[in-house]
């Protein structure tokens, strides 16, 4: 059975910390990144390749019933 990960991130230091989880050589997971839209733009290749699916989200949503948080969620 195949096991599929979402891992959020909201900083860089979580970033490296969930990527090493994920490349361990132990770990058969596949895993998706939710991953802020500032920080994307520093993601390096070796780290944007290691996920299967890179969603981007804006973190500044604060009302979950606007259009863009539901567009966002449609996203995912």
């Amino acid at each position: 059975m195949s096991r599929k990960l979402l891992v959020q991130v909201n900083c860089s230091f979580d970033l490296y910390i969930c990527t090493a989880l994920v490349l361990d050589k132990k770990n058969d997971l596949k895993a998706d990144l939710l991953i802020p839209n500032k920080l994307s733009s520093y993601l390096p290749a070796y780290i944007r390749n290691s996920y299967v699916k890179v969603i981007l989200f804006d973190p500044r949503i604060r009302n979950l019933f606007s259009i863009n948080a539901l567009l966002s969620t449609f996203k995912i």
